[in-house]
């Protein structure tokens, strides 16, 4: 085999590795996700959920606009208009919305439903908002519904 044959075959596999997630996660958008369906929990026991998966995890940050809608077009297809958790909360104080990594959550479109988030009835937890076709909205944590878990960043091909 010749030294170029046996470069692009390295870089071929590279590339095939670079785009696989390792299971339970699947590839959308550029990052690797695990979607409950039909396995609910309030925020906090999805939380939990998403950490106790191999590879470990949490519930998903979508920090980039880019990543809405493949995310919402896979639960659509896949799970009907449904809500789903995401990976941040304003529970430490009123209004400053924060991912779980503790980054901040962008405020206003692209990402909240229009008049989100509005705390009403002590709202502290971010989901997909099924009535807001899939922008953001913050819902009571104690709700029990779907929700989609992230890959570790550093366990996956995906840098922003």
């Amino acid at each position: 085999m010749t030294r170029i044959a046996c470069v692009l075959m390295v870089a071929v596999a590279g590339l095939s590795a670079a785009s696989a997630c390792h299971s339970p996660y699947k590839r959308v958008g550029g990052g690797c996700f695990y979607f409950s369906g039909n396995i609910k929990r309030n925020w906090f026991g999805a939380r939990d959920y998403c950490k106790s998966l191999e590879q470990g995890g949490s519930l998903a940050i979508v920090d980039d606009c880019s990543l809405m809608r493949p995310l919402w077009n896979h639960i659509l297809f896949t799970y009907g208009k449904s809500s789903h958790w995401l990976g941040a909360s304003d529970m430490h104080h009123e209004g400053s919305w924060t991912w779980v990594d503790g980054s901040p959550v962008a405020m206003g479109m692209p990402f909240w439903s229009f008049n989100e988030p509005n705390n009403d009835g002590q709202e502290h937890c971010l989901e997909f908002w099924s009535a807001g076709n899939g922008y953001f909205n913050d819902g009571q944590c104690s709700r029990v519904e779907s929700f989609i878990c992230q890959a570790p960043r550093s366990k996956n091909s995906w840098s922003r």
